[in-house]
Order: C-alpha cells, then structure tokens, then sequence
C-alpha cells in the first residue's frame, strides 16, 4: 500500500483536534538581581505610611477607598482608626487573557539558584542568568 500526498493529508486532518494549538504567551520582565551585592531592580511592591492625618469630618469613620488599577500598577489604600494612609503599590502589568511568561535575571551567580512562583520551584545552574517561569493554573473559575 502506497500513501499519496492526498492520503496523508487525510491522515493529518483525521487527528488534528488532538493537538494543542501553542498559546502565545505574555513575557513580563520581574527585574534583576545582582547576586554578588543583593541589588534588584525591577518590579517591586512598595508601601508607605503618610504620618499626617487625612482630612476628615468630627463624625465621621475611617473607610478604605475601593483598590483598582493606577497604570500598570494595583493600587490599595487603606486608611486606619488615627487617620493615617497606607498606600501599597503592586506593579500589575495588564495584559490580555493570555499564558504570561515571567522572566527572573540573575548576574554574578557563583551557584545555582531557583525562583518560586505560586509554590512551584524551578531551578537554574550556576552561570545561567535568567530563567523563564509561567503558572497556567487558573483559578477562580
């Protein structure tokens, strides 16, 4: 029995729907870590306290603004029983509804080393100066 191109092609076709299409993935740069001085620069989480009191009426009670989207940034403010505000800023790059690649830089690395992401550990020899970890696991569906 000979196989044509025609016949091959069928074949393909046959068994098609049981390959996954790649998704195109998000690449977000988290930042680097110098390892030899403890340096990193990148995405980080910052929160400040204001020490003055925010302005407000004699009956009034404290109540925290909804969080939301500031730019690429999560923003939440929280505002405690003195009147003071703390601002926590979460860097959150939008992106679509797409797998996203978060990609982890290292320089002077003597030994290996690994990052955690959502408790899964992957790891990097010596040498190696970045390291590419996505989390598909969705959750809240």
């Amino acid at each position: 029995m000979s196989i044509t191109a025609d016949s091959l092609y069928q074949l393909i076709k046959q068994f098609e729907n049981k390959f996954p299409l790649p998704a195109p993935y998000v690449t977000v740069d988290v930042g680097t870590l110098d390892a030899a001085t403890g340096a990193f620069h990148g995405l980080t989480t910052t929160v400040r306290t204001d020490p003055d009191e925010i302005q407000h009426g004699p009956n009034q009670r404290p109540t925290n603004p909804e969080p939301g989207f500031v730019g690429s940034v999560w923003e939440v403010i929280t505002v405690d029983r003195s009147w003071r505000q703390t601002i926590t800023r979460v860097p959150a790059p939008q992106v679509g509804f797409a797998p996203v690649l978060l990609r982890f830089t290292v320089q002077n690395a003597a030994t290996s080393w690994n990052v955690t992401v959502n408790g899964l550990t992957t790891s990097a020899p010596a040498g190696q100066t970045s390291l590419s970890v996505t989390e598909i696991e969705l959750s809240g569906f």
